[in-house]
This record gives structure tokens, C-alpha cells and sequence, in this order.
């Protein structure tokens, strides 16, 4: 079955620094260094593919897979941190 949607790959990335952590939770306490408080997101959140993006866990070195910043309060996420 052929997909027009975009692979996506979630990347945990400061927009301060554009230093990666290894989770939301780590990225959460990294804000904090520099003075940015986020809430946390709700028990059992997850990013749900629908007809733009399709999320994969690991798109390291794939030419079809795009990384995008994950925002660690909610579902939003991007193309470019700055």
C-alpha cells in the first residue's frame, strides 16, 4: 500500500542550544538549565500517525526519514528548532 505520508523520526532537541537528550523526561530537566519550565505530558502519550506523518522509532542515517524536534509538553513537533 503506497503512503503519501511523511516518515518522521522524533528527535529530543534543546531550542536553546540545540543539544540532544535521550528523552522528554531529559529534556524537561535540561530546559530547566536554561531557566524554561515545560509541564509534563500525560501518562501514556504517544504520537499518533495519520495521513501527513508516519512516526518510526529510528531514522538514523535513512534517506526517507525525516527527524523533527519533539516538543516535551505536548504533540507538537517541528522541522527546525531555531
Amino acid at each position: 500500500m503506497a503512503t503519501s505520508s511523511k516518515l518522521i523520526t522524533i528527535v529530543n532537541k534543546c531550542f536553546e542550544c540545540e543539544g540532544s537528550v535521550s528523552s522528554p523526561q531529559r529534556l524537561r530537566e535540561h530546559l530547566n538549565i536554561h531557566g524554561i519550565s515545560t509541564p509534563r505530558r500525560s501518562l501514556g502519550f504517544r504520537r499518533k500517525n495519520n495521513q501527513q506523518y508516519t512516526f518510526v522509532k529510528c531514522g538514523n542515517g535513512h534517506g526517507l526519514i525525516e527527524a523533527h524536534a519533539g516538543c516535551p509538553a505536548c504533540s507538537a513537533h517541528y522541522a527546525d528548532v531555531k
